[in-house]
């Protein structure tokens, strides 16, 4: 039971050190700032572009940040999580 618990708290652990992890991707001046738990805490828009560029731009963005999180996730945590 107490193996249990010991678990339950390393991976409360892990969980709060993968959610203060942060990563940014920009792509033509449009930036999209996203946590490790895949949260975005912010997004900046460049008024140089029309709404097209921005959608597609917030796209790219969002999909590279994943990535990001994703490897960076292998990395560090990978042999924690399995």
């Amino acid at each position: 039971m107490f193996d249990k618990l010991k678990q339950i708290n390393q991976l409360r652990s892990l969980q709060q050190a993968i959610k203060q992890q942060r990563v940014e991707a920009e792509v033509q001046g449009v930036r999209v700032t996203m946590r490790g738990d895949f949260e975005i805490e912010s997004i900046t828009l460049n008024s140089d572009l029309d709404i097209t560029q921005q959608e597609k731009a917030i796209m790219k963005c969002i999909n590279e940040a994943k990535q990001k999180i994703q490897n960076m996730l292998a990395k560090n945590f990978g042999d924690k999580l399995f």
